[in-house]
């Protein structure tokens, strides 16, 4: 069994106009979610091997927070997340290294959203991926090359904004 953290990016700021939709950072508040969900995931032992990130600055950032002073080595790349579809979800994280158990893919709506609904088979159903949220899909496989649809469960879903609500 392999597990996968889907995260969409926290917050951004859209108060620069000039700034293009892949150049724009997180605002106060996705910074703040961004590091309260990292310190969740670590908390509830959720964190991690390996990140593929859009390359967008609202995603990368928040998987540079997310990440605090762990490792970088472990985060990489793959362009075609921004914008990201389906199909590239599932052609970035074929890409994983076998030994790794857990990973990350950290992008955007709604190509997540859409993502998590077909691995875990729900149809058109969609799983509510706001800013900030990272859902914990378990996949019945034994390599990430054979990701699929219908292969896998939702465990859980961790939402920094709900997070801070609690704190």
């Amino acid at each position: 069994m392999k597990t996968l953290l889907v995260i969409r990016h926290a917050k951004s700021d859209h108060s620069n106009s000039h700034l293009s939709d892949f150049e724009r950072p997180l605002n106060e508040r996705g910074i703040e979610e961004a590091k309260i969900l990292g310190k969740a995931l670590r908390k509830a032992q959720l964190f991690p091997e390996y990140i593929l990130s859009s390359p967008a600055k609202r995603a990368l950032d928040t998987a540079k927070l997310i990440l605090k002073k762990k490792n970088h080595n472990i985060l990489h790349l793959w362009e075609d997340l921004y914008p990201g579809s389906i199909d590239s979800a599932f052609e970035a994280i074929r890409t994983i290294p076998e030994h790794v158990h857990m990973a990350a893919l950290i992008g955007h709506n709604p190509a997540l959203e859409t993502f998590v609904a077909k691995l875990i088979s729900r149809g058109d159903a969609m799983v509510r991926l706001t800013t900030a949220t990272a859902a914990v899909v378990d996949l019945q496989i034994d390599r990430w090359k054979e990701a699929e649809s219908d292969n896998a469960s939702l465990r859980l879903l961790f939402s920094g904004k709900i997070i801070r609500s609690w704190l």
